[in-house]
């Protein structure tokens, strides 16, 4: 008798079937048999939820910050939070979408387009930037906290293999970077932070995205901040624990590394906290520019890293990630 259940357990494991009926087996290993069936179940009918959060660079010709009367021409129309999507399919449209510009002198040169796809789907957000290193929490029915995460650099979060109910999505507000207007809101934008979704047994809910808006001048390279010395916000720059005056760090970016990756790190990361400090996004390079920070206390600017050394190993990645930021590649668009 014991070998048939042990027979029937093996060919349960390699074929994934219930073979314990096939076999004239005792009532222990029919409950061996059940278990299996039971666990697959279980994750057949797990659910998910999943969304993004994005920022689109709009702003009114005052540069005042209000977006509201902005639509995909940057003039005239109602933008209200909660309006059309405009797509002409005949839809209602997707709450809270509407177009809108960046800012500058030419205010048609970049319309994003938001909600506005005109082939009959819907398209909100997607001519906006992810912002990266959001936090995310999900909480039950009963406020309970079912997970966190952190967003991606594209902005996207995802939290799977969810028992199906209602749940509560809500953003960490502290995450994000001042002065940013809410646009979009899965559920509506009278709660901007948060959102309540309801998934049935084995569902994916996408979508449940949280769009802001606001004024930001876009990114500047290296050679923009080497060579625009009146756009610097402060006089002064600490990199590394050093504190450099604004002529002694743009020297230091002018000089040619020669094979020393610690003035390469130092350049990219002047460049990204200037960026951070005129307005853009930089949640997604928060921590990038804190471990560059750190990285260069350890091998300060003309200590001669090379390219193949271990310490670059570490400096690498975060140079990578600077550069990406620094062209508008990640949270926060180029400036034009």
């Amino acid at each position: 008798m014991m070998r048939k259940v042990w027979l029937a357990l093996a060919l349960s494991m390699f074929f994934g079937v219930a073979t314990a009926q096939l076999l004239d087996q005792g009532d222990s290993g029919s409950k061996a048999a059940g278990a299996c069936l039971s666990s697959r179940a279980l994750t057949e009918a797990t659910a998910t939820i999943s969304g993004r959060v994005w920022f689109a660079p709009c702003c009114d010709c005052s540069g005042t910050g209000d977006v509201s009367g902005l639509d995909s021409t940057g003039v005239g129309s109602d933008c209200s939070l909660g309006g059309d999507d405009d797509d002409d399919d005949g839809g209602a449209g997707s709450p809270g979408c509407c177009s809108c510009v960046p800012v500058g002198d030419e205010l048609a040169s970049r319309v994003l387009q938001l909600g506005d796809d005109d082939d009959g789907g819907d398209s909100c957000g997607s001519g906006a930037t992810g912002i990266g290193g959001v936090i995310v929490h999900l909480f039950d029915e009963d406020e309970n906290l079912v997970d966190s995460q952190v967003t991606s650099l594209t902005g996207t979060f995802s939290f799977r293999d969810l028992a199906a109910g209602t749940y509560q999505v809500m953003i960490d507000d502290l995450t994000l970077s001042p002065g940013l207007v809410p646009v979009l809101d899965f559920d509506g934008v009278e709660t901007p932070d948060s959102a309540v979704v309801s998934v049935a047994s084995g569902e994916v809910a996408e979508g449940v995205d949280f769009g802001f808006a606001g004024c930001a001048p876009g990114t500047g390279t290296i050679g923009y901040w080497k060579n625009h010395p009146e756009a610097w916000p402060e006089e002064v720059i600490v990199v590394g624990e050093v504190t450099y005056s604004k002529d002694e760090a743009i020297a230091l970016m002018g000089r040619p590394g020669r094979g020393d990756k610690t003035y390469d790190l130092f350049k990219q990361l002047v460049a990204a906290k200037l960026n951070v400090a005129v307005g853009n996004p930089g949640s997604c390079v928060a921590a990038t520019i804190a471990a560059a920070d750190e990285w260069l206390v350890a091998y300060p600017v003309g200590s001669g890293v090379r390219g193949s050394s271990t310490a670059w190993a570490t400096g690498g990645p975060l140079h990578a990630i600077l550069d990406d930021y620094n062209n508008g590649l990640l949270c926060a668009f180029h400036r034009d």
